[in-house]
């Protein structure tokens, strides 16, 4: 994800960073209101090869490598603003190593004893509907809007702000929480689920188990609020539109980026699960550490950039006039 924020911009990383936190937020909310349980914690027979502290239906690694490979596969074979690949080699190729890649990731959840198959089909169709649903019908549409809203005022900036805090909380924020209120009122999970929980993986923090690690994952969701920030304030900053970027300068946003993602984590593991209530772990856990990264991510590295261009280009300028004098 930071590579592709890094070489193809923060115009086409909005637009990635947006479907993923969809995809997620589906998962999300089907993991909480479906709440079925994973193999091990239901079958003693099984014995579960890694650790996974929530409800297992769908399965998150068959719906984010599915949903990895469709997007490259689309974003590489039809690039916006350009027709799709004519190189029918690398369309098979592309296609045969995603299909594998998702083949393998779900053949290792089964053989470690985390999924059943149906948890499995059911994440395999959402990371597949997601992002060939945005690209059909929505991408156009995604590109046209952020080219629209660069340079905006300070009354439009607040605006945009607080509209785009308000969708967050009541489109994407608030259905997870209700969702996890309803569930954590009529569902208890049953002790022998817990129990194996706890042989196979060291007895978790209780908010990072169940239907409570959802709401970590709410929070979580943050980073595209932040996101949309940032790219707002790059709009108002950046004064070098550029539409590729040399080597260098990728090169030069990939660090900047692995450096503000590294003091995110950083931030984030200061940060306990068992905090006194879940909403604190919404708040502290899920939504500043998302938050901060997707605003620094989608800001900064441009802004930076943007100045050393614009120093460079001055001192050129200088230089310029007197090797002049001396020749």
């Amino acid at each position: 994800m930071l590579l592709l924020l890094a070489i193809k911009g923060v115009k086409a990383g909005f637009y990635i960073f947006s479907i993923w936190v969809i995809n997620d937020y589906i998962k999300t909310l089907s993991k909480i209101l479906i709440h079925d349980p994973r193999p091990h914690m239901v079958d003693d027979r099984i014995n579960a090869l890694s650790c996974s502290y929530e409800y297992g239906t769908p399965s998150g690694h068959a719906c984010n490598s599915t949903f990895i490979f469709v997007l490259l596969f689309l974003e590489y074979n039809y690039p916006f603003g350009q027709e799709k690949q004519k190189s029918f080699a690398k369309y098979l190729i592309s296609l045969i190593l995603g299909v594998s890649f998702i083949f393998i990731m779900c053949y290792d959840r089964v053989y470690v004893g985390v999924h059943t198959i149906d948890q499995l089909i059911l994440g395999i169709a959402i990371g597949l509907w997601v992002p060939l649903w945005f690209h059909c019908c929505y991408r156009n549409s995604i590109y046209k809007y952020l080219e629209s809203i660069q340079n905006t005022g300070n009354r439009q900036f607040f605006i945009k702000v607080l509209m785009a805090s308000l969708i967050f909380i009541v489109i994407i924020l608030a259905p997870q929480v209700l969702a996890f209120v309803y569930t954590d009122q009529t569902f208890s999970p049953p002790q022998i689920w817990k129990e194996r929980l706890n042989r196979n993986c060291i007895q978790p923090p209780l908010f990072n188990t169940f239907h409570y690690s959802g709401i970590y994952y709410a929070g979580s969701n943050g980073v595209i609020l932040g996101a949309f920030i940032g790219l707002l304030i790059h709009g108002r900053s950046v004064h070098i539109k550029a539409k590729t970027y040399s080597i260098l300068q990728v090169i030069i946003k990939y660090v900047t980026l692995i450096v503000i993602l590294a003091l995110c984590k950083a931030i984030d593991s200061l940060v306990p699960f068992d905090l006194p209530s879940i909403y604190l772990v919404l708040v502290l856990k899920g939504f500043i550490p998302s938050f901060l990264p997707g605003l620094l991510s989608f800001s900064i590295p441009d802004i930076l950039l943007d100045r050393i261009i614009l120093k460079m280009n001055k001192l050129s300028q200088v230089s310029e006039p007197l090797i002049e004098e001396k020749s």
